[in-house]
């Protein structure tokens, strides 16, 4: 009969105490909403991080291998900044041809010299045939021809000016000294003196309507103008594109 109380009391107790730890799993693990860890990465070191001046300063979005992730990419966003861009599930970056690939992929080898212009040469599996990836400037089916931005256009914008084709746009020249993109817009000395080499000034901004063309020299009154890779803009202090387009100072502080 002891026994049996014993074995009651002892029932007794460890229901309570399993109730009682029930009650607090539920309210401090169920009451709390699941977060999910985001896995911890290093940064990159300098030798790895290929976010430069130089490189903001192409005319196109350069893609570059991650260090850390072969399943993603880097997209240069500014001097040392970027942001990580995932692959598709079941795909690579694969950084010979600058595109997510799938598991695999072998690249393909294409004939030495058919794409001109630095152009990427890819198999279109489904004609079976090359195919020339032409850089931003050039057309063609070799990549071959260098498109006049002043025929379509340039132009008709320079409208009281002569239009001079660059690779990868045109600009104004006004009375043999003014530089611009447009009639409608402001326009600035023509630069690449030797005053301006000596004392190490390169790079010049040229008013557009996006704040993205900017006049590099090349020599004393030789230069080339560009354009900022889509969605960038040029600045004239850090001397490269970024994704932030600076303030436009007023004189009002």
């Amino acid at each position: 009969m002891l026994a049996c109380r014993i074995l009651l009391v002892l029932s007794l107790a460890y229901g309570s105490l399993a109730y009682d730890y029930q009650q607090y799993y539920n309210q401090y693990y169920y009451a709390k909403p699941l977060q999910a860890v985001a896995p911890v990465q290093r940064e990159l070191t300098t030798q790895e991080n290929p976010c430069t001046a130089e490189v903001l300063r192409m005319t196109e979005v350069q893609a570059f291998k991650d260090p850390l992730n072969r399943n993603s990419y880097i997209i240069c966003t500014d001097v040392d900044v970027f942001e990580r861009m995932p692959c598709a599930p079941g795909t690579f970056f694969d950084e010979t041809i600058r595109h997510c690939v799938p598991e695999g992929w072998v690249a393909p080898v294409c004939p030495v010299g058919l794409c001109k212009n630095q152009a990427d040469c890819i198999i279109d599996e489904i004609k079976n045939e090359y195919k020339c990836l032409c850089r931003t400037g050039y057309t063609g089916l070799f990549c071959e021809t260098n498109i006049d931005e002043c025929a379509l256009g340039g132009n008709q914008a320079c409208a009281g000016g002569q239009c001079v084709d660059q690779l990868n746009g045109f600009y104004c020249l006004f009375n043999g000294n003014r530089i611009g993109v447009s009639s409608k817009l402001e326009t600035i000395q023509a630069p690449c003196s030797l005053q301006d080499l000596a004392e190490e000034k390169q790079f010049f901004e040229i008013p557009s309507e996006l704040g993205n063309v900017f006049l590099q020299c090349t020599g004393e009154s030789k230069f080339i103008v560009s354009r900022c890779a889509e969605m960038l803009f040029w600045n004239q202090e850090l001397k490269t594109c970024s994704i932030d387009r600076p303030l436009s100072k007023t004189g009002v502080f």
